[in-house]
């Protein structure tokens, strides 16, 4: 341990104000609408009419936080005005021993296992948080180290937030790219060179005009309840970023002879035919490679493709412009919650038909961009995991004492508890004596005073 520090359990250096919140349920809270914000275990749940504190505070999570995920936060302050419920602690530093601020940070990166019970929904109870062991630097030496920290921290969030751009800025940048395959403009040098003229060898065809097979619904089947009547068929969730993923599959209650007419074929083109979001129905995937024996489910509609005319991946990658997505939701409609799409409409999308040998150069094209971006992508998931981890190893440095320098003339903070331990045995004391002198009371409001309580500590104003 650093010198001059000293390690206390958490309730030696806080004042706890749990018995002063107020939970109140939502349908009452929503007759109580106000502008005072109304706290719970990992932020602000609403807004109530009326106020319990009005101070800075440190508010912990009581149940509900994620005390096991390193990566989110347990602890948060609020300042002024404001109404907690009792799924977060209420929690004052006392003054010039510790602060909220350094507090909040130490709690954020303290490990609670074994602090927490509970399975699924763990639970920070008030006497396991008071026995939190706390590593206390001297006072001035706080200071330094929440100044450090908010510095660092703030640059950890910046980069955060410039990462984040990214992946709309690949979105984009796809989006344009497809654009320009489907308009011609990617390959408009290609067309100069071969002498193809736009405007006479680029067709708008319907997709039922493009088809050397009619459409074709897949089979509904139950999960197969005997190994001797089993056949594999695909799961929705085989389409996966324009391909189908042939390992995402179940054996279904049919024989093969049943499942013979819906095998997948390597070129076929398979398109979800309903989803609750209607920004996923009729997302498509291509058969990329020739598969073991697998049928498609009715969840799904088969593409067969006149190859002779358009090659199966210038249609995957069609498929996912907005020239057809616009087409996909303009005719999808709604049952029961959930969006659908028919063979009919299907057939009737517009599709731009370049010449075959342009349709391969802009496949091959878009596929080496696409590389690109997805590198990127690779280097930017990265490196937002590594800035993820950072406000971490920057806390651990800070509480480990090799984040500041130490000052020796600071008081140490062992020095400084021992004060205030005196201190609040003395006014427990005389608490004692004013109670056993009393022959009764009044209830106290659930919020005293705006000022809390000062210890005296000379020599440290």
């Amino acid at each position: 341990m650093p010198n001059g520090w000293t390690i206390c359990e958490l309730r030696e250096a806080v004042e706890v104000l749990d018995s002063q919140r107020v939970p109140v349920n939502s349908e009452e809270r929503q007759k109580r609408v106000g502008s005072v914000p109304y706290y719970g275990a990992t932020g602000q749940v609403g807004w109530i009419d009326e106020y319990l504190f009005d101070e800075e505070l440190l508010l912990v999570g009581e149940d509900g936080a994620p005390f096991l995920d390193k990566l989110k936060p347990v602890a948060y302050l609020i300042q002024g005005k404001s109404w907690v419920n009792n799924h977060a602690h209420v929690v004052r530093a006392i003054a010039k021993i510790t602060s909220n601020s350094f507090l909040k940070h130490y709690l954020n990166q303290f490990d609670f296992d074994g602090y927490v019970t509970g399975t699924t929904r763990l639970k920070l109870n008030q006497s396991a948080m008071n026995r939190i062991p706390l590593m206390l630097p001297p006072y001035r030496e706080q200071q330094r180290i929440v100044a450090k920290l908010e510095k660092l921290l703030a640059k950890c969030e910046a980069s955060k937030q410039r990462l984040d751009k990214i992946p709309f800025i690949l979105k984009r940048f796809r989006q344009s790219i497809l654009a320009a395959a489907c308009s011609g403009r990617l390959t408009a040098d290609l067309r100069k060179q071969l002498k193809i003229n736009i405007e006479q060898d680029w067709r708008q065809k319907n997709l039922k005009d493009l088809l050397a097979e009619p459409l074709a619904n897949g089979h509904s089947v139950v999960d197969a309840k005997n190994p001797e009547k089993s056949f594999p068929v695909l799961r929705l969730t085989c389409l996966k970023n324009g391909s189908i993923d042939l390992d995402e599959r179940k054996l279904g209650d049919w024989y093969r002879e049943d499942a013979k007419k819906f095998l997948v074929q390597e070129h076929d083109f398979l398109v979800a035919r309903g989803n609750g979001s209607l920004a996923l129905v009729g997302r498509g995937g291509l058969v990329r490679c020739e598969p073991d024996e697998v049928a498609y489910p009715d969840t799904l509609i088969r593409v067969r493709v006149n190859q002779e005319i358009l090659t199966p991946k210038f249609l995957s990658l069609v498929w996912d412009s907005d020239i057809v997505r616009e087409q996909v939701e303009a005719s999808a409609r709604t049952s029961a919650g959930i969006h659908k799409i028919n063979q009919k409409s299907i057939e009737s999308f517009v599709l731009p038909v370049p010449p075959i040998a342009e349709q391969q150069e802009i496949v091959e094209r878009v596929e080496k961009l696409f590389a690109l971006s997805d590198n990127i992508e690779r280097r930017y998931r990265k490196a937002r995991a590594y800035v993820d981890k950072l406000p971490q190893t920057i806390l651990g440095k800070a509480f480990r004492g090799e984040l500041v320098p130490q000052d020796p003339h600071n008081e140490p903070a062992s020095i400084l508890l021992e004060r205030i331990q005196t201190e609040r045995a003395e006014r427990e004391t005389k608490k004692e004596k004013a109670t056993k002198g009393s022959r009764g009371g009044r209830l106290r409001k659930p919020y005293q005073s705006k000022d809390p309580a000062q210890l005296s500590l000379n020599g440290l104003e």
